[in-house]
């Protein structure tokens, strides 16, 4: 389905990667509190935990928490991104190590080390929403097994998917103004809003508005409902015949997932 309303009157459209999304995070301190320090608590569990944000976009959680005093690496593919995170870096007084790996290379890339972090993360709609072949999925997520400790934890977000797919006539007739969003966990600055322009089960199309520039960006993700995320993990376990525990935890439209290997 398409939107029947689609305002984007005076908006430049611009790739996705040159909106400022490091900006549009907002206040981290308020964007993690809102979280219920639910990550926090779990990289709390460890003693100087060696993490992983496989996601590192703008690079505004790996910063945010390597000035905590957090051992951070960031990973980020897209090689626009990785440059900003880069200057961001430079700009900062923190010094996080930067990969360029794909996720479907982590199986089996030289630049990895075997059970060397005992956390990953992902946030903001990345894993497994970038991903739209379940084989890509499952080799991805497995590459992620390969570099966590025992014990370790792979922590990710799946946001508004359930609610989009359910939504999605009711959404698509005015999708800018009947999308609901908080602003409180991911995207705190009010700046920037992001809504669906199609829905299907295999694709949900965003339309991100930066207002103050009057810029634009599309970006299509997979949509990740909580069943299918879980479905997937249950999966992929069955066949690598690990024990582990899935943790599951709703914050308005957004479910944090995280699961523990041993």
């Amino acid at each position: 389905m398409k939107a029947e309303k689609l305002d984007s009157k005076n908006f430049r459209p611009v790739p996705y990667v040159q909106l400022p999304f490091i900006d549009f995070a907002g206040n981290l301190e308020k964007r993690w509190g809102h979280m219920n320090g639910v990550l926090e608590d779990i990289l709390n569990g460890y003693t100087n935990p060696k993490i992983l944000d496989i996601a590192g976009g703008g690079g505004h959680d790996t910063i945010f928490l390597s000035q905590k005093g957090y051992d951070v690496t960031a990973n980020e593919v897209d090689e626009k991104f990785a440059v900003n995170l880069r200057d961001k870096i430079k700009a900062s007084e923190v010094q996080p190590k930067v990969l360029s790996i794909d996720w479907r290379d982590f199986l089996n890339s030289n630049e990895l080390e075997d059970e060397k972090y005992d956390v990953l993360f992902a946030l903001g709609n990345s894993y497994p929403n970038y991903l739209f072949k379940e084989s890509e999925r499952e080799v991805a997520l497995k590459g992620f097994w390969r570099v966590l400790k025992p014990r370790g934890t792979l922590f990710f977000d799946t946001r508004n998917y359930d609610y989009i797919l359910s939504h999605a006539q009711e959404i698509l007739e005015d999708p800018e103004h009947n999308f609901r969003y908080s602003h409180k966990t991911t995207y705190t600055n009010e700046d920037i809003r992001g809504y669906p322009i199609e829905i299907t089960p295999q694709r949900v199309r965003l339309q991100y508005k930066y207002y103050p520039k009057k810029r634009s960006a599309y970006l299509d993700l997979c949509p990740a409902t909580i069943e299918s995320v879980t479905s997937l993990i249950k999966k992929l376990w069955v066949t690598l015949d690990q024990p582990f525990t899935m943790t599951i935890k709703l914050l308005s439209l957004k479910s944090l997932i995280s699961f523990s290997m041993f």
